[in-house]
């Protein structure tokens, strides 16, 4: 409760010039309307907007204490018997201390399904304490063999001949300081058992630091196919099919740092995405020491990674390399030659600041040379403005200014511009943004003409460089919401998150580019039931419902002065208006709104931060009341 008055008198003090008491005001209200738990929830979710990171870690980690006391209390039950696969186990000793050893082994045997064989590969000189060690535990437990790299040997042929010796269908690999969760090899015969088609697992993960304490968890998407090709986030816990690794001829290339990246990005690119399958438990735990700096789940130097990507992209004609962050791949595909012709279409009504700043921003910076400006005047009067008009079409021959005479309807907007856009690809841009980055076109030029691409979203900033989209999560509130919001412009966010190319469900209309003869094909966006709100989320989850993969990049940099021009829906005829959105959206969408696949079960559904949840009855009962009034109503 003191943590929580805290707060509340830090954002008092940061309105003391504007309306110090709106907040007590609001919060009051809150409580009057939904309890104590929401309330509370929404002053803190205020609070992250003024002060973004403030005590993150510690607050996860309490997060993450009160996760596993939930949905970790029955892992240690009993072995179940289940006619499940042999799993073979490969595991190299290098240089880990006899404590961590004999962990990494103890959490084999004390599996909670026991079909399965461990091959432990040592040194050619281990040390006498762990040869002993090591000799003891495989005469006690016959699952366990242990092999020794002899001279002119590696641990790729030992892996190699265990691949061709071995009984077990599926192989794992498991780090000589790492351990398994108690369930791990239950859960993936389980999946096996429902799933017999699936040739690839990969699980959640989090660390464990030098006094055995868990940290770090990485709740990680579903199949995520760019994301993958930025960092190896599948991670420790890959599962494969024995097959599967004799087609890629696994290990072929030696076993190093980058081995395991080059092995999986060979195995991916043989497989559809119904044979690749997450499981959203944590059911690895990686040693790496609370110092240490890295973010990604598996530490690679950058020049591993790009090579590991450039060897498998080798014929897609691709320039691969490397990233924002230390271990992080950027894949360029190609552009043709000439440049396909984009129009840019932006919706305006008056507000000459905005617009003239917004075109002028395109113009200095664009270096996309191919492209034609559509401005949707709907209804503008301001003098200034229609001299502009007059003004841009007079100097600029790739400028057009459409008239819509109609009351503002966004899509209806969009899709009467589209129609006379001349692009082989459109461009959506809001007339409140601002062109940071000089090849912002260009980037999303080059995904959106992917044939398995749908739509393109880019990073937009606040005023103040913190994020303000950066790819939508569906699920957040009661539709969608944009994910770490106003976490500062030099954050990577959750585990990098922030500066890799991936693929969101959606992406936001204020800066989206996609072909024109994708955006007809699904129909463009909602003209009857979505004028203002989440045309955009529904016309990706159109996209995305055709086969269609939408995308984010951080390498389009925008401001996004949001809402400036429209205004907030704080009136009773916009907040009707928003009422109707939101029924429409869950009556169209339905479950699909509950899961989204490029986000995490386990991640909150209230907040924007990537903060693990852990009030489940309290969002519930919260849904129960929301439709219970809109029922109501």
């Amino acid at each position: 409760m003191s943590t929580l008055i805290g707060k509340a008198l830090k954002i008092i003090w940061h309105d003391r010039k504007t309306g110090p008491f709106r907040i007590v005001a609001k919060s009051y209200a809150r409580y009057r309307r939904f309890g104590y738990k929401d309330m509370r929830r929404k002053l803190e979710r205020e609070y992250f907007a003024l002060y973004p990171g403030e005590n993150r870690a510690k607050d996860e980690e309490r997060r993450y204490r009160q996760w596993r006391k939930r949905k970790e209390r029955n892992v240690f039950r009993k072995a179940v018997p289940i006619d499940g696969p042999i799993f073979t186990v490969l595991t190299a000793v290098e240089n880990a201390s006899l404590p961590y050893l004999r962990s990494m082994v103890h959490s084999l045997r004390q599996q909670t399904y026991g079909r399965w064989e461990l091959r432990i590969v040592l040194p050619k000189d281990p040390t006498e304490e762990r040869r002993e060690f090591l000799d003891r535990i495989s005469r006690q437990d016959p699952r366990i063999r242990l092999e020794r790299v002899d001279e002119g040997e590696s641990v790729a042929t030992h892996f190699r001949r265990a691949l061709s010796e071995t009984e077990g269908r599926y192989i794992l690999q498991l780090g000589e300081q790492d351990r398994l969760a108690p369930h791990a090899l239950l859960e993936c015969a389980k999946i096996l058992q429902r799933k017999p088609k699936v040739r690839l697992i990969y699980s959640d993960e989090d660390r464990i630091d030098e006094k055995g304490q868990r940290y770090a968890p990485f709740f990680k998407p579903d199949w995520n196919p760019d994301l993958f090709h930025s960092f190896p986030y599948l991670g420790s816990l890959c599962c494969l099919e024995k097959s599967l690794l004799e087609e890629v001829d696994a290990w072929a290339e030696g076993y190093d740092d980058s081995a395991g990246y080059r092995l999986l990005l060979r195995a991916v690119h043989r497989l559809r995405p119904s044979e690749i399958h997450h499981t959203a438990q944590i059911l690895y735990h990686r040693r790496v020491e609370r110092e240490e700096s890295r973010i990604f789940p598996v530490a690679l130097e950058s020049r591993d990674a790009v090579d590991a990507v450039r060897k498998t992209l080798k014929k897609d004609n691709v320039k691969v390399i490397p990233g924002l962050l230390e271990g992080s791949v950027k894949v360029e595909h190609p552009l043709p030659d000439p440049p396909p012709k984009v129009s840019i279409i932006i919706p305006t009504r008056d507000r000459y600041d905005l617009l003239h700043r917004c075109i002028e921003s395109i113009l200095e910076k664009t270096h996309y040379s191919n492209y034609e400006i559509l401005i949707v005047d709907n209804q503008s009067s301001d003098p200034k403005t229609l001299e502009y008009f007059a003004k841009l079409q007079k100097e600029y021959a790739q400028i057009r200014v459409l008239p819509y005479d109609r009351p503002f309807n966004y899509s209806a907007i969009n899709n009467e511009a589209v129609r006379h856009a001349s692009g082989e690809v459109v461009a959506l841009v809001n007339n409140d943004v601002e062109i940071i980055s000089h090849h912002w076109l260009t980037e999303m030029v080059r995904h959106a003409i992917r044939p398995e691409i749908g739509a393109v979203g880019a990073m937009l900033y606040y005023d103040n460089l913190t994020v303000q989209h950066a790819g939508v999560v569906l699920g957040l509130g009661e539709v969608a919401g944009h994910g770490h919001k106003y976490f500062p412009r030099e954050s990577p966010g959750h585990f990098g998150r922030l500066k890799v190319v991936q693929n969101y469900s959606a992406v936001t209309g204020a800066c989206l580019v996609v072909c024109k003869k994708l955006y007809e094909e699904v129909g463009g966006l909602e003209e009857s039931h979505l004028t203002v709100a989440f045309n955009d989320v529904d016309f990706c989850l159109k996209l995305r419902e055709k086969g269609y993969r939408n995308l984010w990049t951080p390498y389009a940099e925008l401001f996004h002065h949001e809402s400036k021009s429209r205004g907030v829906d704080n009136t009773p005829e916009k907040q009707k208006r928003f009422e109707e959105e939101v029924r429409y959206m869950q009556r169209r969408w339905g479950r699909l709104l509950e899961k989204d696949p490029c986000y995490s079960r386990h991640l909150s559904r209230f907040f924007e931060d990537f903060r693990i949840e852990v009030y489940w009855e309290q969002r519930k009962r919260l849904y129960k009341k929301l439709r219970t009034e809109r029922a109501s109503s």
